[in-house]
């Protein structure tokens, strides 16, 4: 603890940015902290995000892509819907819920 610490600087809510100013200079150890806690938000936040836990699954940074609807090519099913069902790993194509299938190709069904 710091030798300048006072915890009645630390309860306002509000703080001008003079008043947190002298706080992190006074206070590197509660600076430190403040800046630990943010980051811990910051990665909260990105493991909420699906697409930041496939990248780090995966370690391939996938841009976005809309939802797609389509119809099944092995089955004509109508109601493919990328929101909705399961997309292939494999090749990226959705998983026709009727049969099962995703490109002629893969062989990820």
């Amino acid at each position: 603890m710091s030798a300048f610490y006072n915890p009645a600087m630390h309860q306002n809510p509000n703080p001008s940015v003079d008043e947190i100013e002298a706080i992190l200079m006074r206070d590197p150890q509660y600076a430190l902290e403040q800046q630990l806690k943010a980051m811990d938000e910051h990665h909260n936040a990105l493991l909420q995000n699906d697409s930041y836990i496939e990248y780090l699954i995966t370690g391939v940074n996938k841009p976005f892509r809309p939802d797609r609807r389509t119809h099944c090519w092995n089955c004509k099913d109508l109601r493919l819907d990328s929101a909705v069902h399961e997309v292939c790993k494999k090749c990226g194509w959705i998983k026709c819920p009727t049969c099962g299938r995703c490109s002629p190709s893969c062989k990820g069904h």
